[in-house]
């Protein structure tokens, strides 16, 4: 009499779920694709707000005005710390091209610490 072969029910594996499933070489990039689609309803950079050094200056305010677009539009810190020679201007620019050369590029929260102090 023939062997018979073991049902194929006895050696496949579980059924795994969607969200077990992994592959390290696929990158889930939805996230990526929303924060894309945020950034273009983003106001456009020249809407963005100044900063300068100059009479009744509110740094807060710029602050604030500044995480609140990151926030809403998920922007990167890159984009912000990029922008920051056109978003500084006059002693504020000086400031910035004093101490940008000394520390290189770093993130928005530690240019924000250092208008604070």
């Amino acid at each position: 009499m023939p062997k018979l072969s073991t049902p194929f029910y006895h050696i496949r594996s579980p059924v795994k779920r969607k969200d077990e499933l992994t592959n390290p070489f696929i990158i889930d990039l939805s996230h990526q694709h929303n924060n894309q689609v945020l950034m273009k309803e983003a106001p456009q950079f020249k809407e963005w707000p100044t900063f300068t050094v100059e009479g009744e200056y509110n740094h807060m305010s710029f602050i604030k005005k500044i995480d609140m677009l990151q926030e809403d539009y998920a922007i990167p810190d890159e984009f912000i710390t990029a922008r920051l020679h056109s978003l500084f201007e006059k002693y504020a620019k000086r400031w910035y091209y004093g101490i940008r050369p000394l520390n290189g590029k770093t993130t928005w929260s530690w240019w924000n610490q250092g208008l604070i102090t």
